[in-house]
């Protein structure tokens, strides 16, 4: 695992937040975007098993991208 300073990661992808917290078990909080008035983001703790299933998803984006 890279070292993270912050015990929390930010998505602000809704798609990208559902398929996270379905491979993670629902793991995943809701907050108010501190930057844009009225949008929602989507805040997950900061672990293994996330950066993992991060990693996983970015890999799987990226080679069905490249296809395309």
């Amino acid at each position: 695992m890279r070292k993270h300073e912050h015990k929390y990661y930010i998505i602000k992808s809704k798609g990208m937040a559902v398929t996270l917290s379905y491979l993670l078990g629902g793991k995943q909080y809701y907050t108010m975007d501190g930057y844009e008035e009225g949008k929602q983001v989507y805040s997950f703790e900061y672990d293994a098993e996330f950066q993992a299933m991060l990693d996983l998803v970015k890999s799987i984006r990226y080679q069905h991208n490249k296809w395309r």
